[in-house]
């Protein structure tokens, strides 16, 4: 009977346990004002979580086609453990897009029979999301399938009271954390740009509807000197893509944007490190000194573009989430030695000046010393609004996602 009494007085403590959180020696923490982000290791997928003065935004919660059970594995625990609870202030989809915002479980005795990525956390693990906020419902073309899930499910959360409210992302917009943070809507649903372009070209989109990356919302935080961007899958060329007897485009909206994005010390990248992101320009225009790139192990994408890693690396460090593609790692073996393994933690203190990632401690750039380096760029151009020609998009072939 003691032994009983023993076992609960026990568990009763263990439940009352403080939220754990980052764990770092001689570094400021959550509770002192520190912003935290935790990029998670979810695979060939992405997952973002943001905290700051108790506040939190969930950029993204998706589910690779090799494990989609992973989210919903990995982030309910880190949640108990970094929050407490299970509640999410605000969810950012970037786009509609499975390895971005899950599924919700389809085909019985099938690896996809259960929800996955943010399906998995809000019907399954009990995560409660007070706003879901997202790039809207238009396109050019037919949706997704995962567009039709998403739509029919958020409309049912917030029947259920899990989903306090939905709201369309527009640039411009602000996500209120409180404090010196900003958080700020840098693109959503391409800024308007692939609508100028389908109207003034309607056979040419109609042919080559352009892929949901094009659509991805952007974030950009900044805390004092410190800066950090992120936009899912947004492109940075022009490209058609032809899939059997199926083509789309994929868009340059990195340059369109690459004037309000600016210098920046972090930057999460664009659809995990492909070659047709991340624009030589673009990249220069940041010249971030940490990039993150989530992608999985041997993934077939070729993730992260051996050019893009070499791009990455003249600026910055690199650290990848999960790990890369069999082809990158035999054209650049030294790459192995950016693979975390695992989440990439980044803790930036109270008044933005310094960071670390994974512990390793850098200094935030002011915006004086951004505009005074020689090398980098200002702005990109695309000129297609006034000189389009289809000549100019390469034509592909290839897998979906690469």
């Amino acid at each position: 009977m003691r032994q009983i009494i023993s076992v609960i007085a026990l568990l009763a403590l263990t439940s009352c346990i403080a939220p754990a959180g980052i764990r770092y020696l001689d570094l400021p923490t959550p509770a002192e004002g520190a912003l935290h982000v935790v990029n998670f290791d979810v695979g060939q997928a992405d997952a973002t979580l943001i905290t700051y003065k108790g506040k939190t935004i969930l950029f993204d919660c998706g589910s690779p086609n090799h494990a989609p059970e992973i989210a919903g594995q990995r982030i309910p625990r880190r949640l108990d453990a970094l929050l407490g609870h299970r509640h999410i202030d605000y969810f950012v989809i970037t786009h509609y897009h499975q390895d971005h915002l899950g599924n919700p479980g389809r085909r019985k005795n099938s690896m996809r029979s259960n929800p996955a990525g943010i399906f998995s956390l809000i019907d399954r693990e009990g995560v409660t999301i007070g706003t879901i906020i997202d790039r809207g419902a238009w396109v050019v073309g037919k949706p997704n399938a995962t567009y039709g899930h998403y739509f029919r499910a958020v409309k049912r959360w917030i029947k259920e009271g899990k989903v306090g409210q939905r709201r369309v992302a527009r640039p411009g917009d602000t996500i209120d954390l409180g404090g010196q943070l900003k958080v700020d809507v840098i693109v959503a649903s391409s800024n308007g740009v692939i609508d100028r372009l389908a109207s003034l070209y309607p056979a040419f989109f109609k042919k080559n509807p352009p892929t949901e990356n094009d659509y991805s919302v952007g974030l950009k935080l900044t805390l004092g000197d410190f800066e950090l961007f992120g936009a899912g899958d947004l492109g940075g060329e022009n490209i058609v893509r032809r899939f059997g007897p199926v083509s789309s485009s994929y868009n340059d909206i990195e340059s369109y944007i690459s004037k309000d994005v600016g210098g920046v010390e972090v930057y999460r990248v664009n659809h995990h490190g492909s070659g047709h992101s991340s624009n030589a320009c673009f990249t220069e225009v940041m010249q971030p000194s940490v990039s993150v790139v989530s992608s999985g192990h041997n993934n077939p994408y070729k993730h992260p573009a051996a050019d893009v890693y070499q791009r990455l690396k003249k600026y910055s460090d690199v650290f990848i989430t999960g790990g890369v593609a069999e082809k990158t790692r035999d054209a650049i073996p030294s790459i192995t030695e950016d693979v975390v393994g695992g989440d990439v933690e980044i803790l930036v203190s109270p008044d933005g000046s310094t960071f670390w990632v994974n512990a390793k401690r850098y200094q935030s750039r002011s915006e004086a010393e951004e505009e005074a380096s020689a090398t980098r760029s200002k702005v990109c151009t695309d000129t297609r609004l006034n000189q389009f020609k289809e000549d100019n998009f390469k034509y592909i072939k290839g897998r979906v996602g690469d």
